[in-house]
């Protein structure tokens, strides 16, 4: 499934909400910065970590994100 950004903005910011937030402290992190526009390497810099390391971050946000979709019945 493709999400807009703006559908993943909401997504996380009714996460944020929830007692139940599925993602930790960098995958919200770094997700929020990745759709404000930020690169890997400028994220990477602040984490500590490599550039690999920032997209494997990102992609479990990702994947964390769109099974609570579906925990949700987002469409």
């Amino acid at each position: 499934m493709n999400y807009t950004r703006e559908r993943l903005m909401e997504v996380i910011y009714k996460a944020c909400l929830s007692d139940k937030l599925c993602l930790n402290e960098r995958e919200a992190k770094t997700l929020e910065r990745r759709i404000n526009g930020d690169t890997l390497e400028a994220i990477s810099k602040e984490l500590g970590v490599q550039k690999e390391r920032t997209r494997q971050i990102e992609a479990k946000g990702i994947r964390k994100l769109c099974g609570q979709i579906r925990n949700w019945g987002i469409k």
